[in-house]
């Protein structure tokens, strides 16, 4: 039954990282820039986080503290490389493409670093996800530099080992919400430093600061919320599903990640619905209805 819950959770966190990217692409319209998407509900969250816990974000094992020092590194590593290709002329399908080959580095790393094995199913839905993802995004417009492309792969490298972490911490029963204080904490220093190094830059005004021109007060209200949903909730069930999911397992579940983002943009942004979005989402959902299946049977 605890098995079941975890896998439920970890599904509800896929459907939450969905809506996650289409609430950035609402900001972005508003004007809001790359690096305050990442800052702000950093800010939030850490003050938030530090008045709830106190004391209480000391006390972790020597151990865990190197988990969670390598998270912190790896989760702001993922979200630059995420971002930074569509500056260096890589389309989004191909930064899209290449972050989620995610599961491919989550299977490689089980089955041959930590030699946990990899079992048949787990195999096929690999396979079928990862056709769907292919067929979501598409392959037309894959230009752009080669660093660009590189970053791209290496966002996903880092968001498959991100998923390792988490399940250490996890397992190791680090409490989720110290583990978060300090990634967004530490998320706090980072996009500070890049937003005041490119504040001003004519060039990347995506990575500036815009927080005290903005036209309506309400923005923070929306970004205090979009703070506890997306990156607070969404985060901290994903983190507590860790303990009864796998890496592998976790990673292939999180690619319904697109398919909610694809739902909310057509129902909302009333962006057409395609035949690859419709075969795409098709795919990915099979593919983790195969794995649930599969797993809950043995």
């Amino acid at each position: 039954m605890e098995k079941r819950l975890s896998y439920f959770q970890m599904f509800v966190a896929a459907i939450i990282f969905g809506g996650m990217v289409f609430s950035g692409k609402l900001f972005e319209q508003m004007g809001v820039s790359v690096v305050e998407i990442s800052l702000i509900p950093s800010i939030f969250l850490s003050v938030g986080l530090l008045l709830y816990l106190r004391e209480k974000i000391f006390n972790v094992s020597k151990l865990g503290k190197k988990y969670i020092f390598l998270y912190c590194v790896l989760a702001a590593a993922q979200c630059f490389a995420t971002f930074m290709p569509l500056y260096l002329g890589v389309s989004v399908s191909l930064t899209i493409l290449l972050l989620y080959t995610q599961p491919v580095w989550t299977a490689f790393i089980s089955h041959f670093v930590l030699k946990r094995g990899t079992r048949l199913f787990e195999i096929v839905s690999l396979i079928l996800v990862l056709i769907g993802v292919v067929c979501l995004v598409g392959l037309s417009d894959l230009s752009g530099s080669l660093l660009g492309v590189l970053l791209a792969l290496f966002a996903g490298l880092t968001l498959a080992l991100e998923g390792f972490i988490v399940e250490k911490l996890s397992k190791n029963d680090v409490d989720a919400n110290v583990s978060y204080f300090w990634m967004f904490l530490f998320s706090v220093f980072v996009f500070s430093f890049m937003g005041f190094y490119f504040m001003g830059n004519a060039k990347y005004p995506e990575f500036g600061l815009n927080l005290f021109s903005f036209d309506r007060l309400d923005m923070f209200l929306y970004l205090a919320l979009f703070s506890f949903l997306f990156c607070w909730l969404g985060n901290y069930l994903m983190y507590k599903a860790y303990k009864n999911v796998s890496a592998l397992h976790g990673g292939l579940i999180l690619l319904l990640e697109p398919v909610g983002g694809v739902l909310l943009d057509v129902t909302i942004l009333k962006t057409p619905l395609t035949d690859n979005i419709v075969v795409g989402g098709i795919f990915i959902l099979v593919g983790n209805m195969y794995l649930a299946y599969k797993e809950n049977k043995e």
